[in-house]
């Protein structure tokens, strides 16, 4: 028996998040997302969207924050980050909480991979949401 032949493409996002105020700015929400196979390909199970990062959302239920970042100094710069709510599965939106101290910044990163058979033709389409 030999093992089916896949490809995979990994994408990975980091964005910087700077606070230039002189005073902490608290709960800013930061929406992203990962892609899902179409409707038409859902049922294929061989095409799989595996979440690598953010830490720890991928096993979350919907809803619940899961800390990313911890705060490092007094200012209480934090990141944490929740699968979007919106019936209750988790449907590949997700939204970051910052908390950012003054004059601080915030990185973060998502990053996924789709793996499919070698001989499936795949696009990603973006939408906003």
């Amino acid at each position: 028996d030999l093992a089916a032949q896949t490809t995979s493409a990994s994408y990975k996002f980091r964005l910087l998040i700077q606070n230039t105020h002189t005073f902490p700015v608290q709960d800013i929400i930061l929406r992203d997302s990962i892609p899902l196979p179409s409707a038409e390909n859902a049922s294929n199970s061989q095409i799989k969207v595996v979440l690598k990062e953010p830490a720890g959302l991928s096993e979350a239920t919907p809803g619940t924050l899961v800390e990313v970042k911890k705060a490092e100094t007094d200012s209480g710069s934090s990141a944490k980050v929740r699968w979007e709510n919106l019936t209750g599965d988790k449907e590949g939106k997700f939204e970051w909480v910052l908390n950012i101290g003054a004059g601080e910044e915030v990185k973060v990163e998502s990053e996924y991979e789709v793996r499919a058979p070698s001989d499936f033709k795949w696009t990603l389409q973006e939408s906003l949401f």
